[in-house]
């Protein structure tokens, strides 16, 4: 019994590890499997259940019924994101506790409106009104592409020097990502025009009205983003917070066997929305120019990621190039 929760211990550890240099496959699956079966430990469980949701899986029946077992020995916080993958597969919600802190849209959905706070019905608008926006935003993607056509501008540093700021701000529609700085002296290069702004969850974003639509890129975070305090300002302006469909994710790590990074997946929503790339195009990603240069645009401090495929990312952008996604840097 000791051994087994040693090795149980160590198969975590190592699964931890795994997870967080962003081996997303079989191997680091099987770790966080592995110490569930040898000690019985609720941690262990949950933390299965959510690496499983990282690669793209929603929760299957079986571990919804363990789940539900051991519900009174799960944290609030624990609940709370349980309650949300439960609903994701509209299994028989459990009885959530009344915490004024709970923020995760699908979670909210549990609880009677009446008892919610301003900011948390702001928060389950992202869950209620998700479909909606969904299908408005595909009918502006493909209005878009059949006129001036979609931009889509990343950081790299290839941006530097470009000159590509007019063309850019031709386009009917700019996209942009994380911390894009405006600014007289950056015109030439990134151009000025942004009408969707494109977040990773780990960005502390702050209120900009001058956009048209806010994305947060992860695997279908309105079932799993615990904190969204920082998107409330962006409800209350009446700016639209659309997440990336879970089935997107899941076909990006299994190429990738990795988590991918906001560009690549931004893409990938986008051709699943327009079923082509025609009207698309692309600048200031680093898999489109063999110059070395530095990782971002705005601070040549920042450096790349390590627990991004950006070997597999490249590949994949030369394939959607030869399909037909347009890149300005040509």
């Amino acid at each position: 019994m000791a051994l087994n929760k040693l090795i149980a211990l160590y198969s975590y550890l190592k699964a931890k590890q795994l997870r967080k240099q962003g081996t997303y496959n079989r191997k680091t699956l099987k770790c966080f499997l592995r110490a569930w079966r040898l000690d019985s430990n609720q941690r262990y469980l949950v933390e299965y259940i959510k690496y499983r949701r990282d690669l793209g899986k929603v929760i299957s029946s079986s571990l919804a019924n363990k789940l539900q077992a051991i519900w009174s020995q799960l944290s609030a916080k624990d609940q709370a994101l349980m309650t949300a993958f439960l609903a994701e597969i509209q299994a028989k919600p459990v009885l959530l506790a009344d915490d004024q802190a709970t923020l995760i849209p699908a979670a909210l959905a549990s609880k009677r409106v009446e008892f919610l706070s301003e900011q948390q019905r702001l928060m389950l608008s992202i869950y209620t009104e998700q479909g909606h926006w969904r299908a408005a935003l595909a009918n502006v993607l493909q209005q878009c592409a059949s006129k001036e056509g979609i931009c889509v501008v990343g950081n790299a540093g290839i941006m530097k020097r470009s000159g590509l700021g007019a063309k850019i701000d031709s386009a009917a529609l700019v996209v942009r990502f994380n911390a894009f700085q405006e600014g007289e002296q950056r015109l030439a290069d990134l151009g000025e025009k942004c009408q969707m702004w494109c977040v990773t969850a780990s960005f502390k974003v702050a209120l900009n009205t001058n956009i048209q639509w806010l994305i947060v890129i992860g695997p279908e975070l309105q079932y799993r983003l615990a904190d969204w305090s920082y998107f409330a300002a962006f409800r209350q302006h009446g700016i639209p917070v659309i997440t990336i469909p879970l089935q997107i994710w899941r076909q990006l790590v299994a190429e990738l066997q990795a988590p991918p990074s906001a560009g690549v997946t931004v893409l990938a929503f986008f051709y699943s929305l327009l079923g082509s790339w025609s009207g698309v195009s692309v600048a200031g990603f680093g898999a489109l120019s063999q110059v070395r240069s530095s990782y971002h645009y705005m601070n040549t401090k920042n450096k790349a990621s390590q627990r991004h495929n950006w070997l597999g990312e490249q590949r994949l952008i030369e394939r959607w190039r030869h399909e037909g996604l347009r890149s300005l840097h040509e």
